[in-house]
């Protein structure tokens, strides 16, 4: 399906963490945040690209499979139309087993807060930095 700006729902290649050493750059030395639902691991690309790209671990232990793609399908939008897009950073996400006691509608809740404190801290030491 495609956007009015020829802009796709997909989350594509490119935008995604996908071998071994992009998860490797991302254990040495990252940034974090921190929040009851997860940890976000952040750091300047390696490679030379002019967006993001997001990596995900969803244990079983967050809970079944539909729940764990539910959580990631959540992730992946929020990251699509945030306002992180421009920032050539990786970003990967630990989500928490917490997440598994919480009902769907308050998932859901809890999940939006959190990532949007995220985006706030993030474009906040974005800011500072520059």
């Amino acid at each position: 399906m495609s956007l009015n700006n020829g802009e796709t729902f997909r989350f594509s290649k490119e935008f995604r963490l996908l071998d071994s050493k992009d998860f490797s750059h991302m254990r040495s030395s990252s940034d974090s945040f921190r929040s009851r639902s997860f940890i976000i691991y952040f750091k300047h690309s390696r490679l030379e690209i002019s967006h993001f790209r997001l990596g995900m671990s969803v244990s079983k232990k967050t809970g079944n499979a539909p729940r764990r793609n539910c959580i990631k399908r959540d992730l992946r939008e929020f990251f699509r139309t945030s306002q992180l897009r421009p920032f050539a950073y990786d970003f990967f996400v630990v989500v928490s087993p917490k997440l598994k006691s919480l009902e769907k509608s308050e998932l859901k809740s809890v999940l939006k807060a959190d990532l949007m404190r995220f985006e706030r801290f993030f474009l906040n030491r974005m800011a500072v930095a520059s």
